[in-house]
């Protein structure tokens, strides 16, 4: 890998890491560059702004999360043995260590200081995951681990607009809940309506 692409790399995850810990607002391109080791000079060769780099930051954290959740799906379908229930369990992990690794206070940060970036953000939850979801779904009923009445279209609707009224700054800060639990909460209600009573034993035994 050049030495460039080796620096971009680096700026990249000391961002995700420093906006992790202490939001969007309180994080300076100056605290990205001294705790990559470069100088602002060098990042500003990279990336224009801290929107710039923090925009690459959520494109490429998306990228990971379909990626990850590709990977098992993969599995099952090529596995037709595959227990479905425990990588289902798996595709919730998933979701939930990607989705909550920002706190409360930094969504409320990117919605006002940013919302180019929350745009993104929204989007991709409407677009990108939908895809993924109704291929779970299809799966899940073939292999008779899903409900067979359920509408998924009405599912995923249901889960989209719990996702785009919960994950919002106003109510955030009213639930006395980390975001790692109101994403946590929000997935298995989901799963748990649309599971057999048998998917939902094994479910919650894998989920713990």
């Amino acid at each position: 890998m050049p030495e460039s692409e080796i620096v971009k790399a680096r700026i990249i995850e000391t961002a995700r890491q420093a906006f992790a810990k202490y939001g969007y607002r309180r994080v300076r391109t100056s605290d990205i560059a001294q705790k990559a080791g470069i100088s602002k000079r060098t990042l500003y060769k990279h990336f224009p702004s801290k929107e710039a780099i923090f925009q690459t930051v959520i494109i490429q954290s998306h990228l990971k999360l379909e990626n990850d959740i590709s990977k098992v799906l993969d599995r099952i379908v090529n596995d037709e043995n595959s227990d479905f229930v425990k990588e289902l369990a798996n595709i919730t992990k998933i979701n939930i260590d990607s989705l909550s690794t920002f706190t409360k206070e930094f969504y409320e940060d990117i919605e006002k200081l940013s919302p180019d970036s929350w745009s993104m953000i929204a989007k991709f939850r409407e677009n990108h995951m939908k895809t993924i979801f109704f291929k779970i779904y299809e799966i899940g009923e073939n292999r008779g681990v899903f409900k067979p009445d359920v509408n998924y279209e009405l599912i995923y609707l249901i889960k989209s607009s719990a996702f785009n009224a919960i994950m919002t700054p106003e109510i955030l800060a009213t639930l006395p809940l980390t975001t790692k639990q109101v994403v946590e909460s929000i997935i298995k209600v989901l799963f748990t309506g649309i599971l057999t009573d048998e998917g939902n034993k094994k479910f919650m035994e894998y989920g713990k």
